[in-house]
């Protein structure tokens, strides 16, 4: 794969020891997945059905009751911050990413130490 898009705006890349790190850019993709990608840019839908309907699509391939699709790690802690300060409250929820008046205290383990960022700017 070149690397020309990074460099050409400055960035270096590096050789990932760590594994997947959604700080490090995540998995490469898989063939079939990007072809997915590409054919879902095609089309409009309303992405909270999309949501609904590929959680619950999910939720029977897992075997588990409920899940939802995140952009990664760190916005599954911002989604959690976020479900964790509006609720289902209607109002509340329209009303993110200010928090005024909401619950926005946060706390975690130490060893989340990297994962402070989603957080606290979900709480801001």
């Amino acid at each position: 794969m070149s690397t020309e898009r990074y460099t050409a705006i400055g960035v270096r890349p590096l050789v990932n020891g760590v594994g997947p790190a959604t700080r490090l850019g995540g998995l490469p993709l898989h063939p079939q997945v990007l072809a997915g990608m590409t054919e879902a840019t095609a089309h409009s839908v309303r992405m909270d059905r999309l949501q609904a309907a590929a959680g619950r699509r999910l939720a029977e391939l897992l075997g588990v009751p409920a899940a939802y699709v995140t952009t990664g790690a760190a916005g599954g802690l911002a989604l959690a911050t976020a479900v964790a300060m509006a609720g289902d409250d209607p109002r509340l929820i329209d009303r993110l990413p200010d928090p005024s008046g909401m619950r926005h205290a946060a706390c975690g383990m130490r060893s989340w130490w990297r994962w402070h960022t989603s957080i606290r700017t979900t709480t801001r």
